[in-house]
This record gives structure tokens, C-alpha cells and sequence, in this order.
């Protein structure tokens, strides 16, 4: 099982499963960890396997949909190159609830109760343009979770700064609720 990014900016990138988070569990950082942003996804899950899917079959290729949030831990370096991929592997910095409780009408990032980010256009479409690309240059299987992000990265913490209350509220209920402990 992988979990394929389509990022913000449209490339394709892939986070192993060991970054999966499926119970919004708290986030332990490592003291390496610096700093913390995250990036707001809409994520699908793979019912089938398929390359080169056309935009019109999309819906065939999942039987899911959900809000997540992609973490990418920062350690000193601007978040490029090397310090970008080692974000994409670090443990359990991919949250992404299954079976998704919540409805993907709308989205409210909350950090520390106050609201940083919403989201409220269609899902489907987003998820079908995600497919389409991912899959004209690698094969979704059976399983697989594909993200698109719809949010640029958003700081979450800073070393120092103390724990941080992190939520995703959607109008069905909370999509993620965890907390970045730092001490």
C-alpha cells in the first residue's frame, strides 16, 4: 500500500505506509524536529487498480473520500531537496482517517482553536483530476491512497512554542484531532 501525493504544485510523490496515520493519534516529534507545517489533502481510497484512467472513469477507481493532513517536519533546513524527502517518510505524518466519518462539503483547519484554512469546493472533481494525473505516470492498486492537496503548507509549530491542538472540522464532524507534543 502507498500513499500518492498530487501536491499543490502538480507533481506526483509517494509516502511509504509507515507514514500513515489512520486513528489521529497525538504526533510525538522527533528533537531533531525544528518546526512543523502541514498541508490539507483530500484523499481517496483505491478500490481498483488503474493507469492512464481517463477523467470520466475516475469515480470507478475509489469507493471513499476524506479530509487528511500531510505533516512535514522541518529539521534547521529550508523544507527543499533532501529535507523534503526526508519529510515524506518520517512516521505516522500522514493523517488520514479511514473509514472517513466526516463529509467532504467542507473543511475548517483549526490550530489552537483558531481557524487557518478552509475549504468548501467539490471533492469529486478535485479527486478525478488527482487520479487522472497520478495514473498517467504509475499504477494505482487495490489499496492505495491518493492525496491531492488543496492547501499550501501551513505552520503548525515551532521548537519551544509548547504543545499544539490541531483539528479538522467538517459539517458531518471532525475529519482529524490530534496534538503535536513537543515536551
Amino acid at each position: 500500500m502507498n500513499i500518492i501525493v498530487r501536491t499543490l504544485g502538480g507533481a506526483t510523490v509517494f509516502r511509504p505506509d509507515t507514514t500513515w496515520e489512520r486513528y489521529s493519534r497525538d504526533f510525538y516529534p522527533p528533537e531533531s524536529v525544528e518546526a512543523l507545517s502541514g498541508s490539507v489533502v483530500l484523499f481517496a481510497h483505491i478500490s481498483r487498480p488503474g493507469k492512464c484512467v481517463g477523467e470520466k472513469f475516475a469515480k470507478r477507481y475509489y469507493d471513499s473520500l476524506g479530509y487528511g493532513l500531510l505533516l512535514y517536519p522541518q529539521s534547521g533546513l529550508p523544507l527543499q531537496a533532501e529535507s523534503y524527502a526526508q519529510a515524506l517518510c518520517m512516521d505516522h505524518t500522514s493523517v488520514l482517517t479511514l473509514p472517513s466519518d466526516s463529509s467532504t462539503e467542507s473543511l475548517e483547519l483549526r490550530i489552537e482553536g483558531k481557524e487557518v484554512f478552509t475549504h468548501g469546493a467539490p471533492s469529486e472533481p478535485i479527486i478525478a483530476k488527482a487520479l487522472v494525473e497520478a495514473t498517467s505516470t504509475t499504477l494505482l492498486r487495490n489499496g492505495d491512497l491518493l492525496c491531492a492537496e488543496i492547501s499550501p503548507f501551513i505552520p503548525i509549530m515551532k521548537k519551544g512554542e509548547g504543545n499544539v491542538r490541531v483539528e479538522g472540522i467538517t459539517p458531518g464532524g471532525k475529519a482529524f484531532d490530534f496534538e503535536v507534543i513537543t515536551g
